[in-house]
């Protein structure tokens, strides 16, 4: 960073209104962030927003006890925020995939989940143009994303947001929802699923029917349906083709 884009940062901070300790909602989008900015004081943050192109420092480590939303972008950069981040009652995770290696991905979010042992209700899955499948199968993508949801197994709501231009065939990740009696499943609490998609995906309506029961009335029935919830509302939305 520049010592002007330092001067720059360092005026806008000290032009807020409120201290950094009363701030519960911020956004962090500046090419230019430092983490000489110190968020370890903002401990009354609930709703976080991380997109920067400038990677973390290494050794950075930090717990957020009030955090509620938390939405980040994964890029290319050698330290992502979410790899120094624990946020023990987190409910509603983004994960906005820009172009990070998927291994790296996986690893980093799952390391969070590891660390903070949350309880998330609401995952949000953004897949963008900048992503890159290079020589790599769409399969081995799939196989990192059922490791991502297998460390979210409270998801009640699960939202996929697809832009056109993105390599990866985002119908591979319904076929990972399939629920088939006596296997594991991902999402098992699984209620309600928005998908905002460039065409319609050809495994949604198996996905819908191996999650509803013959029972209307019964929507909890856990002990005959290996612990497995009956999706309830789902919202579909198609841009293209």
């Amino acid at each position: 960073m520049s010592a002007f884009a330092k001067l720059e940062m360092a005026i806008v901070l000290k032009s807020l209104v409120l201290p950094v300790e009363q701030l519960t909602s911020l956004i962090i989008n500046s090419r230019h962030w430092s983490t000489g900015f110190d968020l370890a004081q903002a401990k009354n943050l609930v709703n976080l927003t991380l997109d920067t192109s400038e990677s973390f420092d290494a050794n950075f480590s930090l717990c957020l006890p009030a955090l509620r939303i938390l939405d980040v972008s994964f890029r290319d950069i050698p330290t992502n925020p979410l790899q120094g981040l624990t946020i023990p009652l987190l409910e509603d995770l983004t994960l906005r995939w820009l172009t990070q290696d998927i291994h790296d991905l996986a690893r980093d979010v799952i390391a969070f989940q590891n660390r903070s042992s949350a309880a998330i209700s609401s995952l949000t899955l953004g897949l963008y143009a900048g992503v890159q499948l290079g020589n790599t199968t769409p399969g081995v993508f799939t196989e990192n994303f059922i490791s991502i949801f297998a460390a979210f197994p409270t998801v009640r709501t699960f939202r996929v947001l697809e832009e056109e231009g993105c390599r990866y065939p985002s119908n591979s990740l319904l076929r990972t929802m399939i629920y088939t009696k006596g296997r594991p499943v991902v999402f098992p609490k699984l209620t309600d699923l928005e998908l905002y998609m460039v065409s319609y995906p050809p495994d949604l309506t198996s996905m819908i029917s191996s999650r509803r029961w013959p029972e209307p009335d019964v929507l909890d029935v856990e002990d005959d349906n290996d612990g497995v919830l009956q999706l309830q509302n789902v919202n579909l939305l198609c841009s293209g083709r």
